[in-house]
């Protein structure tokens, strides 16, 4: 069986992310709702447990409402081409959609 590295967040990254979905008075399932992603995928970011994929990152930072550098901390934490990635998440129009340019 191969061994594959799990990316993580810094914990300051998690708790940034706790605090937001909190500073809206919103329950896992509720930001789950409002961003699409699963609550228990929430639950592991909060926890700095996994790291989001862009297309994940991307959906957080709409929904969420995130100021340009706690947008810029969960990007940078992002990974790209993992989990729910699209092909147009990684397109330099899309990136500009949530607030990065174009690496």
């Amino acid at each position: 069986m191969e061994h594959t590295t799990r990316h993580t967040i810094p914990a300051h990254t998690g708790r940034m992310l706790r605090d937001a979905r909190l500073s809206r008075h919103w329950s896992y399932r509720r930001a789950g709702r409002e961003t699409g992603v699963s609550a228990s995928m929430l639950v592991h970011l909060e926890a700095a447990r996994r790291a989001p994929s862009t297309a994940v990152a991307a959906a957080i930072i709409r929904a969420y409402k995130l100021p340009s550098w706690q947008a810029a901390a969960l990007w940078d934490a992002a990974v790209e081409g993992a989990g729910r990635d699209y092909r147009s998440w990684s397109t330099p129009a899309s990136r500009r959609d949530v607030g990065h340019d174009a690496a």
